[in-house]
């Protein structure tokens, strides 16, 4: 094949795109094929190094947009409901943020690619102090964490900017809006939206109150139970923004915790009186997913399966917990199997 062949997709909205094709004869037709001129050798190699070196600028201009659009722009022939767990009940007007980042508009179309890695800080800045006992996050704030190596003042276009993209964004959503009162950003949210991390914090709000009103609440509860089934989904997706390490998020990552641990150590002592050890140790996994390098799990997980006579699970899980902790802390854990 005597030629070069360059394809540029251009997006004309979310549905549609134009494919346009270009191709550039190699070698390139010389001034002496033009003129009617016999080349000669040395012509004839400066001009295709001249080609040659004009394909390359142009494959180096076209190949960033190239990788953006493969990184940007969703799989066409899989669904957004193929990748949401089964425990959804409507696939549209979503926002998942325990696991991988995922959205979903009002149509049932992922719009992930749409959130770039500032837009997804920005959301989360936001959602993190959007409960309904939050007054939201201030300005100031907000710069502070997204732009630190900016003055305050210096941040004001840019903040701007990035807050008009995300409310674009929410424009194809509905049951969230983006309010800005009493100096204070924050999400207000209606029955149409969903999101993991809200849901899962009402449903922990609900199982708390419900115990604390009753004074002998029964560990087969059904109402308790449903709800503890639902969160366990929920959690099962993965921790919050797991792929977030900056300083500020942890702090918000550890309060969601917390209550995640309050919630589940209530139920488990509930079935150790039970004597339900296959559902404390569904209780102990889903909490290994939020907290890997929580001690207080591995003992209660070995401890738990030795009762059951599963020392063959208990050694796994004590193993795939040291081999976690090795990697993270980057030093044998120190505790033995046997003291557990």
């Amino acid at each position: 094949m005597n030629e070069l062949v360059a394809v540029i997709r251009e997006y004309k909205d979310k549905q549609t795109a134009n494919i346009r094709i270009y191709t550039l004869n190699t070698p390139p037709v010389s001034a002496c094929e033009l003129s009617g001129k016999e080349p000669t050798a040395r012509s004839i190699s400066g001009y295709i190094a001249i080609g040659l070196a004009a394909v390359l600028c142009m494959g180096l201009l076209l190949a960033p947009k190239f990788r953006r659009k493969i990184r940007k722009t969703p799989d066409p022939d899989i669904p957004a409901d193929r990748k949401v767990k089964e425990y959804i009940s409507k696939p549209q007007n979503a926002v998942f943020v325990l696991g991988d980042f995922l959205s979903i508009d009002n149509r049932g179309n992922e719009n992930t690619y749409r959130f770039s890695t500032k837009l997804q800080m920005l959301f989360s800045l936001v959602l993190l102090n959007s409960k309904k006992e939050d007054t939201g996050i201030s300005t100031k704030m907000l710069s502070m964490t997204l732009w630190p190596e900016k003055e305050i003042t210096e941040t004001k276009n840019i903040r701007g900017v990035t807050i008009n993209h995300l409310r674009k964004i929410l424009e194809d959503m509905d049951g969230i809006e983006l309010a800005y009162e009493n100096s204070k950003w924050k999400f207000s949210f209606s029955e149409s939206f969903y999101c993991d991390y809200i849901h899962s914090m009402n449903l922990c709000q609900e199982i708390l109150r419900t115990e604390n009103q009753i004074s002998n609440p029964t560990p087969r509860d059904k109402e308790s139970e449903s709800k503890i089934n639902e969160l366990i989904k929920i959690l099962n997706r993965g921790p919050l923004f797991p792929l977030m390490t900056e300083p500020w998020i942890e702090s918000k990552r550890r309060d969601f915790e917390l209550v995640i641990e309050q919630v589940f150590l209530k139920q488990i002592q509930r079935q150790q009186a039970l004597g339900n050890h296959d559902r404390i140790m569904q209780l102990i996994e889903t909490l290994f997913i939020i907290d890997p390098l929580n001690e207080d799990f591995l003992s209660m997980g070995v401890s738990t399966l030795k009762s059951m006579g599963r020392l063959d699970r208990a050694s796994k899980l004590y193993h795939d917990f040291n081999a976690r902790f090795k990697v993270s802390i980057g030093v044998e854990y120190t505790r033995s199997f046997e003291s557990l």
